[in-house]
């Protein structure tokens, strides 16, 4: 049992969050035994919306001496979440930054910077990040779409964005925030004109 829990915790965990908001949803990063940094991880996956307690549990996580790097680069995203949630979308950037230096091949790492940068008002930016997210393979790519979709939209380029919408609704037809967005666009957005 143990030598599983070893083997759980060297790997990085699969997204067992959404939390929807304007700029699309945020993944939890997952974290395996008994350390601040889980309880920081079932912070966020409860939906805390981040204030005093849930960025003092992270904070405090962050100071433990035992967690191997992937855990605090996981840490660092759960944080970003919670800033982001908090309305600070340039405090989140920053804690996903340092957890891109341990996991720059995380797609949905990729896919929380993206919608932090689509919250920041800098959409061209957000494109670059979503469309590397969809490229590394999201176990959820509608998501991935949707939140490129909503960049493109700030960016007026409508017919980009009713494209990924489209797409986000053909990796999954259930996806309601996508089916929600189509209902803004027109023919002539749809076709770029």
């Amino acid at each position: 049992m143990v030598g599983g829990m070893e083997k759980a915790s060297s790997l990085l965990a699969s997204i067992l969050l959404a939390v929807a908001s304007m700029a699309g949803p945020a993944h939890a990063q997952t974290i395996f035994g008994e350390t601040g940094a889980q309880l920081c991880f079932e912070r966020v996956q409860a939906g805390d919306p981040g204030r005093v307690g849930a960025r003092q549990v992270c904070e405090r996580a962050l100071e433990d001496p035992r967690l191997t790097p992937r855990d605090r680069a996981a840490t660092h995203v759960n944080l970003g979440i919670l800033e982001r949630r908090n309305g600070d979308p340039a405090a989140a950037l920053s804690h996903y930054d340092i957890a891109l230096r341990t996991l720059p091949g995380s797609a949905e790492l990729w896919l929380n910077r993206g919608a932090a940068l689509v919250s920041a008002g800098r959409p061209e930016e957000a494109v670059e990040d979503l469309t590397r997210a969809i490229e590394l393979g999201l176990q959820r790519p509608e998501r991935g779409y949707y939140n490129r979709a909503l960049a493109h939209e700030a960016l007026s380029d409508y017919a980009s964005a009713y494209i990924d919408h489209q797409r986000a609704l053909e990796a999954a037809p259930g996806f309601t925030p996508a089916r929600r967005a189509l209902t803004r666009f027109s023919r002539s957005d749809a076709s770029g004109r």
